[in-house]
């Protein structure tokens, strides 16, 4: 079946459909969500609406397909609709990338320790080991059907996902053959490769920039112009016509540029007034560097605070808090309903003081949580919120532009935005007060 016969839903924020199918066909047959744990609810509420027949784009004959990751799977919405497509017997094909890591690898050591979390990852790949175990050995004792067999799913797995042939088989066999029942497209997959493991921690595959895995120097690609002066180039307007749309001769100009403005403000220069040490007036340090060294000096005197992450480590600054304190780290994958709730009744113990670190678009998922577990019973669990406000890079989705908003609300909250790293530090001893 052609793209008009698919209807596809994806937990990744960075698809880039434009290249497979047309944009009409973009903007009805795919829908990208948030963040993971929703993908199967889309496709249940598709497939709803079309027993309904409320949209005349979607038709039972036709493959529904759920792309999911082994992250996705630790989210509550994502276990609902597993129970309840089931139930429905919804011809849906969801595709199961699983690389292990289930987290975002940022290599922090919790409580759990350094390993991938959640039962549901150890179940599948202990299931699979002991799978191979019998395939090697005949007098092995039958395993039992894993999770998504005992929910009534016909099970695929692909071994080496990314083999590209192999995957492409089976998709296309699935595409020929097509399905009657709710169906899981288990893919074994790797991250990265053992050259990129090696130059550049493995975390960075989350979520690549520019030049972020093989740096390039570009002080030796700019060092060759050092010599350059504007007199060098010639300027002849016919010349400029021929060459100006090249990318030497942009390279060139905007370095011969830069070099003469510099120059000019090295002239324009007042004599014996002292340059502003703008170092000296602010510190280059980031809330996250602050926050972490605050936080080792109050573990130093009394080791009582517990840090609760939903599989944000690295960005909330508890790395260098784990290796000397990983009994007070907890990371509970991606599940943010959970970590409010479960640092909310550990907050409850007054002998401890509870601080939940949580992205503030994160956040948004669990303000059910936040109203009646923890504001409506006015219990002093310290939330520390990053990512708050523009955040460019992370795309619409991952701008934290509504907290102020939604926790001001809130009769018992108190909402401190410090505005610098004294008032952080100040915040911070705040926390730790008992109230």
């Amino acid at each position: 079946s052609g793209a008009n016969d698919l209807n596809i839903s994806t937990g990744n924020t960075n698809v880039d459909y434009s290249s497979v199918w047309p944009n009409n066909i973009i903007d009805k047959n795919i829908l990208t969500t948030s963040e993971k744990t929703k993908t199967y609810d889309i496709q249940k509420s598709i497939i709803f609406s079309a027993e309904r027949n409320e949209i005349n784009y979607v038709d039972m004959d036709k493959m529904y397909i759920a792309i999911i990751g082994d992250g996705g799977l630790t989210g509550g919405m994502a276990l609902e609709a597993l129970n309840y497509i089931s139930f429905l017997k919804s011809n849906v094909l969801i595709i199961y990338n699983d690389n292990g890591q289930v987290s975002l690898p940022t290599n922090g050591i919790s409580i759990s320790g350094n390993k991938p979390i959640g039962s549901i990852s150890d179940h599948l790949h202990d299931y699979i080991q002991k799978k191979k175990q019998k395939n090697n050995d005949s007098s092995y004792p039958d395993k039992q059907n894993n999770i998504f067999e005992n929910l009534n799913y016909n099970y695929i797995k692909i071994e080496n996902g990314n083999n590209i042939q192999s995957l492409f088989n089976i998709l296309n066999n699935i595409k020929k053959n097509k399905i009657n029942k709710p169906t899981i497209l288990h893919i074994l997959t790797k991250k990265a490769n053992d050259y990129i493991n090696m130059v550049s921690p493995i975390n960075v595959m989350h979520s690549i920039k520019k030049n972020e895995i093989l740096n390039f120097d570009f002080d030796a690609i700019f060092g060759k112009y050092d010599n350059v002066t504007t007199s060098v180039y010639n300027r002849d307007e016919e010349k400029q016509n021929i060459c100006k749309e090249t990318p030497e001769y942009i390279e060139k100009e905007l370095f011969i540029n830069l070099k003469k403005k510099i120059s000019d403000l090295d002239k324009n220069k007042v004599e014996n007034v002292e340059p502003i040490q703008y170092d000296k007036m602010f510190t280059k340090k980031t809330f996250t560097d602050i926050y972490t060294e605050e936080m080792l000096k109050h573990l130093e005197k009394n080791n009582n605070t517990i840090f609760i992450s939903p599989a944000m480590l690295g960005g909330s600054g508890l790395l260098k808090i784990s290796k000397k304190y990983k009994n007070n780290i907890y990371d509970v994958g991606i599940a943010e309903q959970h970590s409010v709730t479960f640092a909310t009744a550990m907050a409850m113990n007054e002998k401890l003081k509870i601080h939940l670190h949580i992205y503030s678009t994160f956040l948004q998922r669990a303000y059910d949580q936040i109203i009646h577990d923890t504001n409506l019973q006015n219990v002093p669990l310290n939330i520390i919120i990053h990512r708050s406000g523009l955040i460019g890079e992370d795309g619409a989705t991952h701008q934290g532009i509504y907290d102020l908003s939604y926790l001001g609300i809130l009769n018992n909250s108190i909402v401190i935005s410090p505005s610098n790293h004294i008032d952080l530090k100040k915040a911070l001893n705040y926390c730790q007060l008992k109230r």
